[in-house]
């Protein structure tokens, strides 16, 4: 069933623009005040709001530069981090850690200049027993 009607439903149903029902209600409520029996011209100063934009676009030079040199950074980085594909990653290995030694009178872990692949063959030759 179809709501053909003007009232509420229709509104809140969605099926009716609200702005252009607006529009329709001011120009009906202007046009009863214009030439209704007992009108009265008015004088008076039109002020109409014009929107006016202005773009410095001196602003935007240090934004884009800042933005081509943290490009040109990245890409410089990735450049220079091709070089080193074919090193081992040793960090995402659990024996890296196991091989490091706490160091007391320095605070710090140290471990002795092992290589990723000398670490995993010391480890194949260990015997590990759960106690």
């Amino acid at each position: 069933m179809e709501n053909d009607g003007f009232g509420v439903a229709a509104a809140l149903s969605g099926e009716t623009n609200v702005t252009e029902r607006f529009d329709k209600t001011a120009t009906a409520m202007t046009d009863y005040l214009r030439y209704a029996a007992d009108s009265q011209t008015a004088q008076g100063e039109l002020i109409e709001s014009v929107p006016f934009v202005s773009i410095r676009w001196g602003y935007f030079v240090v934004p884009f530069v800042t933005e081509r040199f943290a490009i040109l950074f990245a890409v410089l980085c990735i450049i220079n981090n091709r070089k080193s594909q074919n090193v081992p990653l040793c960090k995402s290995s659990t024996l890296a850690v196991l091989e490091c030694r706490y160091e007391e009178r320095l605070g710090l872990l140290q471990t002795i200049g092992k290589d990723i692949n000398q670490i995993d063959a010391g480890a194949q030759k260990a015997e590990v027993r759960l106690q």
